[in-house]
């Protein structure tokens, strides 16, 4: 059949629509790369849509530099011609007009390997993008100086963004520089060596170059400086949001601004070596997750470690030290901080785990499933150090050796929900019964009740444990639980070991002819431990105040302060009594009593010696010496521990409560 005009023309139509569609195309890719002429570089693109660009010759130092109006990586990809007895060890492109680049696909040095720097000021997007047979790679947003044979970059104006799509490959090193960089997708080094890495540099910076140094799997001293001038812009110049990851052998960030400066909410692994930020600003951490084979160390003016919705943060290293430094600032922790060993190459590493603010340290713990915690695994132990308050509110400072803690003042806390007001109740009316009719009896209604509040977090409190416990402070306050399996020493002004009532309590009573009484309880007394389970020794220079906690020691326990006072706390206990005469057999009836609890001085086995100026105040406290007690200047008791009712008087028989 043949046919006709009519039935030919969408053929004809359909074969135009698709020339201009590979018109169209095959233009845009020929826009992706645009030498501009300035250097003797040759651009191609190949039958699939491949772009070839032919290199300058490389000058001295064998470097190539090469400059264009358009440089961007399709998706079809980019190579970079180095062979053909081309031979650059560095190949330098330069973006000298207005127009961002994008890298959407694989970058591939054919030939010689060989280091790869993008300057372009105005901006560099990756979204997808690959580097292939590259060694030591740069993302520059400024311009580029070369000196003999050092090659200076500066971070400039713009900006470096990495899409979802991410950034791979395998590179000796994989550098950003920029003003601000955004990473919302994984960048990944797949080199395994160990001094491969990813490195970050925001804010107003330059990196210097060796051009000398040949390209490999291992580049030691490509990097010569990294100098970063003292920035003052507050915006967050470094952001890694939740779907942004970095992953390299070694993995680090630095920024000069002195506001927001990094944020981190994405996940981070340093598979042979150390993960390190360092910022003039403040970092913060929002549901990161950062783990290392080195070293995890992030020191900046202020650190703040927070979680996400989706996630705690997270921060170990499996075989070295995490270090938070907050410089010129304060220290607020509630994730997750695991280090196993002291870095002996950092001195600023006082431990496997080492927290240090020159302001507040503040561990707040959110909920049971994510607890503040701060965990030294191996014999380096736990640093931290404060030119203010360690506050620790419900969360954990705990080591598997030592735990150091210096600070003005230490705040050990059980939170706990409000406490209510006390309620009481008293009503009157007339009595139902003939015989209260008859004698004029009026029927009395009691009810009285308290809530002490609950642990913020159940079941759990404020805890600092250790093998050796040290704490130096001018202030320590107490009202969770201090454990040391080996010896507790503290030093301080004034101690004040707080034991907090919890739960609540319920009580009514009903009189007419007799009295009827219930009664519930679930108040007790939580927090205000401190433990040893060898020695301790407490110094003080004003005042040791155990208000309804204890102090225990398994061996000796030495306290040396002008005044030391125990205090016991009331808490209420209620008996169910069978009915009887006494209430003219009206059934079951509650007793209620008020417990002293707290207040404790103890040893199991050792000496209890207290030297102060006074004789100890004992307000319904105790103190209890497993071998032998020595009070220098004696007790005064105030009260004695017993057990009060609470009940003024009671009344007995059958027509007691009559009159």
């Amino acid at each position: 059949m043949i046919p006709s005009r009519r039935s030919g023309r969408p053929l004809a139509l359909a074969a135009g629509f698709a020339a201009l569609a590979l018109g169209a195309n095959g233009a845009a890719l020929a826009q992706a790369v645009q030498a501009d002429g300035g250097t003797a570089t040759m651009v191609t693109v190949g039958a699939g849509g491949r772009i070839t660009v032919g290199i300058a010759p490389p000058g001295a130092h064998d470097i190539s530099r090469n400059t264009y109006t358009h440089f961007s990586v399709p998706a079809a990809g980019v190579v970079l011609d180095n062979s053909a007895g081309a031979g650059a060890r560095t190949i330098l492109n330069e973006v000298t007009s207005a127009n961002r680049s994008r890298i959407e696909g694989p970058l591939e040095v054919l030939g010689n390997r060989a280091h790869v720097i993008l300057a372009n000021p105005n901006g560099i997007t990756v979204n997808g993008g690959s580097f292939i047979n590259t060694s030591g790679v740069l993302l520059s947003t400024g311009q580029v100086r070369i000196d003999g044979g050092a090659i200076t970059a500066t971070s400039g104006a713009g900006d470096i963004e990495v899409g979802p799509g991410g950034l791979g490959g395998t590179m000796a090193s994989l550098q950003m520089l920029a003003a601000r960089i955004r990473i919302d997708g994984p960048v990944t080094n797949t080199n395994t060596m160990s001094e491969a890495d990813v490195g970050l540099t925001a804010g107003d910076a330059e990196l210097t170059l060796d051009a000398a140094v040949r390209a490999g799997d291992s580049i030691p001293g490509w990097i010569t400086s990294r100098s970063i001038k003292a920035g003052a812009s507050e915006d967050v110049l470094v952001d890694v949001t939740q779907r942004g990851s970095l992953s390299a052998s070694r993995v680090s960030i630095a920024v000069n601004a002195k506001g927001a400066g990094v944020s981190y909410a994405g996940a981070g692994q340093a598979a042979r070596g150390t993960f390190t930020i360092d910022a003039n600003g403040k970092v913060t951490l929002a549901g990161a997750a950062i783990e290392a084979d080195r070293a995890v160390k992030i020191a900046a003016d202020a650190v703040e470690v927070l979680n996400a919705p989706a996630r705690q943060s997270t921060l170990a290293s499996s075989k070295s030290a995490v270090t938070l430094l907050a410089r010129a600032g304060d220290l607020v922790l509630k994730g997750r901080v695991t280090g196993a060993a002291m870095d002996a190459d950092d001195p600023d590493s006082r431990g496997d785990v080492t927290l240090f603010a020159s302001g507040d340290i503040r561990l707040l713990s959110d909920s049971p499933d994510r607890l503040a915690i701060a965990f030294a695994a191996g014999d380096g132990g736990l640093s931290v150090t404060a030119g203010g308050t360690v506050e620790n509110r419900t969360g954990r400072l705990v080591a598997a050796e030592r735990v150091n803690i210096t600070a003005a003042r230490l705040e050990n806390v059980t939170d706990m929900t409000p406490a209510g007001t006390p309620q009481v109740a008293v009503v009157q009316r007339a009595h139902g019964s003939f015989f209260g009719r008859l004698f004029g009896k009026r029927r009395r209604f009691t009810v009285a009740s308290m809530d002490y509040g609950l642990p913020r977090i159940p079941l759990q409190l404020g805890y600092i444990a250790g093998e050796t416990v040290l704490i130096f402070a001018a202030d320590v306050v107490n009202s969770g639980q201090i454990d040391a399996y080996g010896a507790l020493v503290m030093e301080t002004e004034r101690l004040h070991n707080i034991g907090l009532a919890s739960g609540s309590w319920s009580y009514s009573e009903t009189c007419g002819f007799t009295c009827t009484r219930r009664g519930a309880s679930t108040a007790a007394i939580v927090g205000g431990n401190i433990n040893a389970e060898a020695g301790m020794l407490i110094t003080a220079g004003e005042s040791v105040v155990n208000d309804g906690g204890r102090i225990w020691a398994i061996g000796e326990l030495v306290i040396t302060a002008p005044e030391v006072r125990g205090t016991a706390r009331s808490v209420p206990v209620f008996a169910t009594m069978p009915g009887g005469l006494g209430n003219a057999f009206a059934g079951p009836t509650t007793v209620v009593s008020f417990q002293q609890v707290g207040g404790v001085f103890e040893t199991t086995f050792g000496t209890l010696r207290i030297v102060s100026d006074g004789p100890v105040i004992l307000d319904a406290g105790a103190i209890l010496a497993g071998a032998a007690s020595d009070i220098a200047n004696g007790i005064l008791a105030v009260s004695s521990p017993d057990t009060r009712p609470a009940a003024p008087r009671r009344k007995i028989g059958l027509v007691a409560d009559w009159f």
